[in-house]
């Protein structure tokens, strides 16, 4: 029987952090936990997990969240080259965001929630369904939506140093927002890395069946930004972060599957 490809992911996960930490890096997972799958309940790591709303992280002083005011001190005289890699985090991570608030604002959808969610109510579960496909249909015209938002998978920390750090098993490669995140880190000056691991069958079998868990080979290499083509130039990066979106107007626009 064939293993997920999710968990498969997981898996690599696992190694990578396991490397890491014997590296001596403290971890914390960005953004979820790894998937409690059944195959991997016997892998066992001790990381602490960030919030989805992608904060500030001092080890120090627990979680620091980042207000929309320090982002718009702190961008003010342009973009963040040289801050602390954890406002880089947060900035990059704003960005994207404000991305998509950018998008819905130029880029309606042609359905309101609202109406969506009366026609469920009335028992038009059909006609509800038929507008929320051609929303959905809509929503794919953003660039890379199907990774949307794209986070990487552990921010690492080892003697006063950060790093972002994705792991890519075999022929894995960055989506398209995963690209843009840690491109834009490595621009402004943070430490991002992609650890690329290969399993072979034989790996994977050993690992999904209580023993012994191994890779046939790991790297840790630096993300290298002349292989993105595609990271907003500095003006762009202001324009959008600078961009205070009406958010509930959003939300109430939107209705998810």
């Amino acid at each position: 029987m064939a293993i997920p490809q999710r968990v498969i992911g997981d898996i690599g996960e696992f190694l990578a952090a396991k490397y890491l930490e014997e590296q001596g890096y403290f971890l914390v997972r960005y953004g979820k936990e790894m998937l409690k799958s059944d195959p991997l309940a016997h892998l066992k790591l001790n990381y602490e997990v960030c919030p989805d709303n992608g904060c500030g992280i001092d080890w120090e002083h627990d979680f620091k969240k980042w207000s929309e005011d320090d982002l718009r001190c702190l961008t003010r005289e342009g973009a963040p080259y040289g801050k602390d890699f954890l406002f880089i985090n947060f900035a990059v991570n704003e960005y994207i965001q404000r991305c998509w608030w950018y998008y819905n604002e130029n880029n309606s959808l042609p359905h309101d929630g609202i109406k969506i969610r009366d026609l469920q109510k009335l028992g038009k579960i059909d006609e509800a369904e038929r507008l929320k496909d051609e929303n959905r249909a809509a929503l794919n015209k953003f660039p890379g939506q199907g990774s949307h938002p794209g986070r990487y998978d552990f921010i690492c920390f080892k003697a006063g140093q950060y790093l972002a750090v994705e792991v890519k098993v075999n022929n894995s490669r960055l989506s398209y927002w995963q690209s843009i995140r840690l491109g834009l880190i490595k621009k402004f000056g943070g430490n991002a890395y992609i650890i690329k691991i290969k399993l072979s069958k034989e790996d994977l079998s050993l690992c999904s069946k209580n023993k012994i868990c191994n890779c046939s080979s790991l790297e840790m290499l630096p993300v290298d930004l002349d292989k993105i083509d595609s990271l907003p130039s500095d003006e762009e990066f202001l324009k959008i972060v600078r961009f205070s979106a009406r958010h509930e107007a959003f939300q109430q626009q939107l209705t998810r599957p």
